[in-house]
């Protein structure tokens, strides 16, 4: 009970106004460039996702205190009968939010204007996103529903949707909104893959995965441009401007440098694991002009070092002597900065990059499967048989996927978050003994009801170098 207290407080704290300072006339309005930076172009009212969205929101109906998360995850013909039903008579509830999901992904991005609770984009608001959630989880079980039925084809249309519409959550959105986005994409694909192992997909009806492919595939990144504007908004807290110079505020810095912590821990439970750990570096009280070059430098090389794969970011992340730690310990600020932006990297994006590489692999052995009547020994007979041009390569690796056969089926696995073979024994969250062990198994899906992560429990601390 203790520890609950005080992980909501600390969550509490790390959205709370940044007390002893007010805005002046000389500090820079960061929200108001967030969401300059955040619009498009080339706006216009009519391709803006965001009224479907907002109705669909406004329409949705909450499930009933019966349904559980987990059941939803679930294969809908391992439930019992009457939560079947149950589900069913939810999804007809919300069939007029859904066709509002719908409509709002075919439009080419979703904008709205963010607001601050504390004038800091640390404070930007990111409401309903247990809703959009829940909508995102009941098309997957829709999909599945389909797929039960036979309707392959409309189930993948189903999770095209998901994927789109996490499409529209990432790019310059929050740091929060991307990470919900891109677990929205894997969610789709981990669906697809259910689909594969528990439905009867086989000829061209493999072929209408290739679209989810398509979607998925395309370039998918941590974007920068939030975690910019936190480091310059971050530096302007800890200085005090007369209007003609910046002085170092001790104060202010420390204030600055632990609501900064609070914040950014709060947004790694959303992951449910921490890789590495900080370093002790420089102190901060250097002039204005040298802490600025620093921070935009450091950024600069953040954001270069972000575009590797999750194998070379957990290299650089167990070395003392490389780009990464030069600029960790160039400012305080970075040090925190830096542990945020390689953390969502690996944890959310580099993890979907994996899933969709076994996607493609599983959907390589299905074909070669029905048209050879076996399964391949390798998945490089894939390539000999012209099925695949290359190999899906898996970003914990940076080696091909893992393909075996088991008996008369096969897996398709990661590494995964310990960067290391464990021979395909799947990776599952444990509340109470956190770990990172094990690898990511795509194929076949899991036969337990699924556990929903709780991330206030599943994440690993960070250490002191």
């Amino acid at each position: 009970m203790v520890k609950k207290v005080v992980l909501n407080v600390i969550v509490y704290l790390a959205f709370q106004p940044f007390g002893g300072f007010a805005r002046g006339e000389y500090l820079t309005d960061y929200v108001s460039i967030f969401n300059q930076q955040a619009k498009p172009s080339n706006y216009d009212k009519g391709d803006n996702a965001a009224s479907d969205y907002d109705k669909a929101i406004e329409l949705f109906h909450e499930a009933g205190i019966s349904i559980e998360k987990e059941d939803i995850r679930c294969w809908p013909n391992e439930l019992k009968e009457q939560k079947q039903k149950e589900i069913e008579k939810w999804l007809q509830q919300n069939d007029s939010a859904i066709e509002h999901v719908l409509a709002g992904t075919q439009k080419p991005y979703y904008w709205k204007k963010m607001k601050s609770s504390n004038d800091s984009i640390t404070g930007i608001s990111t409401s309903n996103l247990g809703t959009k959630e829940d909508l995102m989880r009941l098309l997957c079980y829709r999909a599945k529903l389909k797929a039960v039925h036979g309707d392959i084809a409309g189930a993948v249309e189903d999770l095209a949707v998901v994927c789109k519409f996490g499409k529209h959550m990432t790019g310059p959105k929050t740091v929060v909104e991307q990470i919900v986005g891109v677990s929205f994409q894997r969610q789709a694909v981990e669906t697809a893959l259910m689909v594969l192992d528990r439905a009867e997909v086989k000829g061209e009806e493999l072929e209408v995965f290739d679209s989810l492919l398509q979607i998925c595939k395309a370039d998918t990144n941590l974007d920068f441009m939030p975690l910019r504007l936190i480091a310059e908004e971050s530096l302007q807290w800890a200085y005090i401007s007369d209007g003609k110079s910046m002085a170092f505020s001790e104060k202010g810095f420390h204030n600055r440098r632990s609501r900064l912590n609070l914040h950014f821990h709060n947004l790694f439970y959303r992951n449910g694991i921490f890789l590495g750990g900080f370093r002790k570096g420089h102190e901060a009280d250097m002039s204005y002009a040298i802490a600025e070059k620093s921070i935009m430098q450091g950024m600069d090389e953040l954001e270069h070092i972000c575009r590797l794969e999750a194998w070379q970011l957990h290299q650089l992340m167990n070395d003392d002597l490389n780009v990464l730690a030069i600029t960790q310990r160039s400012h305080p600020f970075l040090n925190t900065i830096a542990l945020v932006a390689l953390n969502h990297e690996i944890c959310a994006f580099e993890r979907f990059k994996a899933y969709v590489e076994g996607l493609e692999a599983t959907l390589g052995v299905l074909r070669f499967a029905d048209e050879e009547g076996r399964l391949p020994e390798g998945l490089d007979e894939l390539q000999h048989a012209g099925i695949m041009a290359l190999l899906p390569m898996d970003p914990f690796s940076g080696d091909e996927i893992k393909y075996k056969k088991v008996g008369d089926s096969f897996t398709i696995y990661s590494y995964g978050l310990d960067f290391d073979d464990d021979a395909g024994k799947r990776w599952v969250a444990n509340y109470l003994r956190p770990s990172d062990d094990g690898d990511l198994v795509m194929f076949p899906s899991p036969r337990k009801k699924p556990k929903v992560m709780n991330p206030l429990f599943d994440v690993r601390w960070p250490k002191t170098q």
